[in-house]
């Protein structure tokens, strides 16, 4: 027997279009698939269309996969998602103490913009020691250590617009993503938005940091960093 946690629900939404995916998790088979595009002048999102569209195919998978849809993937273009670089050094640090720079750098987006939900965390630019290094090397002492780590977030009060809707269906949002964000790597590969959106949650970028919720692990540590460092 199937179960749900085979599949994941990805609903992608801009101001001009509506796209929802079903993906079987195990092969990146997309089971379903329906876009629609929305007459819309401006740059916001139209949320009576938007509830007719989930209306319409949310029901469509639940009867595909014989289960409720529970938890959903948020694919987001807006104007007023905000890309914010901080810059970090450190010396004489060995690098499997790292998580506790990301969590400061954390913790310092996070006062500047406590109105904003994070939705990505990329580490940039590492140096150590005057070199350049395209991911992380573990347990390395170092004298002089410099991260460029950008965060991309979404404002909480569009975000809690999005959660109302998808209360209306007894659907909670698993993670939010940044399709700009997203179609940046689609370019590269040429596969679509959402099995590439697919590839991101599995860590398809190893210099971007996973946040993982309070109740699951140790707060304030990050997954792809004990990935790493451990």
């Amino acid at each position: 027997m199937t179960e749900y946690s085979d599949f994941k629900t990805f609903l992608s939404i801009s101001s001009n279009k509506f796209g929802i995916y079903l993906i079987e998790t195990k092969n990146h088979k997309v089971l379903y698939e329906k876009d629609f595009t929305v007459e819309n002048e401006y740059s916001t999102t139209d949320f009576n269309n938007l509830d007719k569209f989930l209306k319409e195919n949310i029901f469509k998978i639940e009867k595909l996969i014989k289960e409720f849809v529970k938890n959903i993937f948020l694919i987001i273009d807006h104007e007023k998602i905000i890309n914010h670089v901080i810059g970090i050094k450190k010396k004489n640090l060995n690098t499997k103490y790292l998580t506790n720079v990301l969590t400061e750098a954390k913790d310092l987006f996070n006062k500047n913009y406590n109105d904003h939900k994070i939705m990505h965390i990329i580490i940039n630019k590492i140096l150590i020691d005057g070199n350049y290094y395209p991911k992380f090397l573990s347990d390395i002492e170092a004298k002089d250590i410099s991260l460029e780590i950008q965060f991309i977030a979404i404002p909480k009060v569009l975000s809690s617009e999005y959660e109302k809707i998808l209360e209306h269906y007894q659907i909670k949002i698993t993670s939010y993503l940044d399709q700009k964000y997203i179609q940046n790597f689609c370019s590269q590969s040429e596969i679509g938005i959402p099995s590439m959106a697919l590839k991101i949650l599995n860590g398809y970028n190893i210099n971007e940091v996973k946040l993982i919720p309070k109740n699951i692990k140790k707060p304030g540590f990050f997954e792809k960093f004990f990935q790493l460092f451990s």
